[in-house]
This record gives C-alpha cells, sequence and structure tokens, in this order.
C-alpha cells in the first residue's frame, strides 16, 4: 500500500491521510455518499462562516473520513481524525476517545512512524456506516454531538 502522505482538499479542507481518499475514480455508492455529505459539509461551513457552528456535528465528520479512508485503503492520523470535525482539536481527540470506548474506531502504531498513531473505524462501524450511507433516510442529519 502507498504510505505517501498527502492531504485531502475537499472545498479547501485538508485532512491529512495517505494517498487519494477523495479524488475521483470508480466508486461504491456508499463511498459517494460519505465523500458528497462530507464536501457538501465544508461548503455549508465557509458559507455560513462564524455561524457555521450551529450546525456542528463533528463525531459524524470524523465518521465520514474514517469511513472514506476505509474504502479507499487510506490511513488516517489520529491528530487528523481529530481536527475532521472542524473543532477544536482537544474535542475531536474527546471524541475519539468516546467512539473508541463505544467500540466503533481503534487506535494502531504507525509501522513506518512509531511516533504516529493512526485511527480506523471497527468491523462493526463499517457495517453501521455502510448501511447508513446505503439507506437516503439514515444520512439524517443530527442536531449535534453529545461531547461538548
Amino acid at each position: 500500500m502507498n504510505q505517501k502522505k498527502v492531504g485531502i482538499d475537499v472545498e479547501e479542507s485538508s485532512i491529512d491521510i495517505t494517498s487519494n481518499a477523495l479524488s475521483g475514480g470508480t466508486q461504491s455508492g456508499s463511498l459517494y455518499i460519505a465523500k458528497e455529505l462530507y464536501r457538501l459539509r465544508r461548503v455549508r461551513t465557509r458559507k455560513f462562516g462564524s455561524e457555521a457552528y450551529i450546525f456542528g456535528d463533528p463525531a459524524w465528520d470524523i465518521m465520514l473520513i474514517l469511513f472514506i479512508a476505509y474504502k479507499t485503503g487510506d490511513k488516517v492520523s489520529k491528530s487528523s481524525a481529530a481536527l475532521a470535525g472542524e473543532t477544536a482539536e482537544t474535542t475531536g481527540y474527546r471524541i475519539l476517545k468516546e467512539l473508541d470506548r463505544i467500540g466503533l474506531v481503534k487506535n494502531e502504531k504507525d509501522v513506518f512512524d512509531r511516533r504516529r498513531i493512526l485511527v480506523s473505524l471497527t468491523r462493526r462501524a463499517c457495517v453501521m456506516m455502510e448501511a447508513c450511507l446505503q439507506t437516503p433516510e439514515g444520512c439524517g442529519h443530527t442536531a449535534g454531538s453529545k461531547i461538548e
């Protein structure tokens, strides 16, 4: 697997992962939906500016990025995942800790850089995300994260 680190540019978002998770190419339906949801959420953030926080659901943004990485075979560092929700980094880390506690994400050391922690969805979370993204009613936006 290619371990070249690049940034994801989704409407000017910059989430560091490896390879090209948000580039074009043949995609499954759930991968396309996840990419579009993440892209549209970034557009909304830009359009609403400082008022965009009211729409926040950083846990969902983190799950979307990790699902995209899963579907494309890419790796996401823990620090990049924490920033995916576009909240304070410490809030992102708290969300990741809670997602880990409830069994939706797992952490592992990067085999190429032992100082770096990689985060990914658990098998259970992948199945849940796939099911959610395959059904239109499953993609509904929730009011916000319970972790502040």
